[in-house]
């Protein structure tokens, strides 16, 4: 049987627009970076020159945040059905996701030291009366 899904093995761009869309992963035994390439979020080791995408988003990543000891990545978007994917830096896999936590998505994320905790900013919709959300 044939799967209908696409598996990127390469991001040849990244979302230049978006504010902390590049994250250092730099630690004294890794030289990575991270960074948010449309739906997908990218790791990439420039040492080895391998790139590692993180699929899992419908809608694109509106922002992302690393903890201080960089092992743990947050994602998360805006749009129909909107998530927050907390990813583990060193293994690429989701560790756990959040649906819908705000009506229209996240505009910001940040994620504490010590990656216990993470704080979101809601969308907001301009057509209607809906105060931001925290």
């Amino acid at each position: 049987m044939l799967s209908s899904s696409l598996n990127l093995h390469w991001a040849f761009g990244f979302s230049k627009d978006k504010v902390g869309g590049v994250q250092s992963l730099c630690q004294k035994d890794r030289n990575a970076l991270f960074f948010l390439s449309s739906h997908s979020g990218v790791i990439y080791d420039f040492e080895q020159r391998t790139q590692t995408v993180l699929q899992g988003h419908c809608n694109i990543i509106t922002c992302c945040a690393v903890d201080k000891s960089k092992r743990f990545i947050v994602t998360a978007d805006s749009g129909i059905d909107p998530i927050i994917i907390v990813w583990d830096a060193i293994s690429c896999v989701p560790v756990k996701t959040f649906y819908n936590p705000h009506e229209i998505g996240i505009d910001a994320i940040d994620i504490s030291d010590d990656a216990l905790f993470i704080a979101t900013l809601s969308s907001c919709d301009p057509d209607q009366a809906i105060e931001q959300e925290i």
